[in-house]
């Protein structure tokens, strides 16, 4: 409901765009997508991973449990797809998106028993290289697009200190879809704010006329990968792209809605 129309929409400027030549691994909840240069394959691939934030076993067409409709991806999924069709990490967030970023158990930093809360004192261990660092290290551009989660109590927990040159997104467990805030009830008192930023510069919903999240996290995907594989550019790029969707608050576009009205 919330991915179907975003996603297909940018299926089609990637492929308008740059007529790319690619692989997609599905790893429930996770999309990984390699984009290559021909010149570049045997040395220095450009490497793109989207994250599908909250996606079970049934949300996805191919599983024949849900009426959600997502074209592209059960085609691609049926036709060119490695599909793996096993679990093989953890149920929420932080603890995922953590064994991702560094190849190790969540046991071994301390983050397997929950998420990283707005008001919680911790994060991903700042002596913990993750991807982007590795990366960095051989020279890659490196950006970061959607939601963080992995600290942000510290700025040396934030993704621009932990190997990302770019990062457009959020830093908290999640925001509403239009307005771009959250809130955390503290002691019988709900306190709000926004935590929606490109760099360390904050974005608004003025900013961008109220743009469902979504659609804001594709444009500045092709934002960056216009610019990331412009003519004049020869160094790499590693893009960890983290969607919000489908995670709560269960917001959508007029359009979407309009598509599953009578179910």
């Amino acid at each position: 409901l919330f991915l179907t129309s975003s996603l297909r929409q940018l299926s089609a400027d990637l492929m308008a765009r740059f007529g790319l030549k690619y692989f997609i691994c599905l790893l429930l909840p996770f999309v990984a997508l390699s984009y290559n240069h021909p010149q570049d394959v045997d040395v220095h691939p450009n490497v793109i991973l989207i994250v599908m934030d909250d996606w079970g076993f049934n949300d996805v067409a191919w599983h024949d449990h849900t009426d959600t409709s997502m074209p592209f991806l059960q085609k691609f999924v049926e036709e060119k797809a490695l599909r793996v069709d096993t679990f093989y990490s953890l149920p929420l967030c932080s603890m995922t998106r953590s064994a991702l970023l560094t190849g190790r158990y969540p046991m071994r930093y301390g983050l397997q028993s929950s998420v990283v809360e707005n008001a919680y004192p911790f994060g991903l261990s700042v002596f913990e290289s993750i991807m982007a660092n590795e990366f960095q290290q051989q020279g890659y551009r490196t950006y970061a697009i959607g939601k963080w989660h992995l600290g942000f109590h510290r700025t040396d927990l934030t993704p621009m200190q932990r190997g990302f040159d770019e990062f457009r997104g959020s830093l908290s467990p999640m925001l509403h879809y239009f307005d771009y805030d959250y809130t955390v009830p503290k002691d019988d008192v709900d306190y709000s704010g926004r935590d929606l930023w490109i760099n360390e510069q904050p974005v608004s919903n003025q900013d961008t006329d109220g743009e469902y999240l979504t659609d804001w996290e594709a444009d500045q995907f092709i934002d960056i990968l216009d610019s990331a594989t412009g003519q004049d550019v020869d160094a790499p790029f590693f893009m960890y792209v983290a969607m919000h969707a489908s995670h709560d608050p269960r917001e959508a576009t007029q359009e979407c809605l309009d598509l599953y009205y009578e179910t």
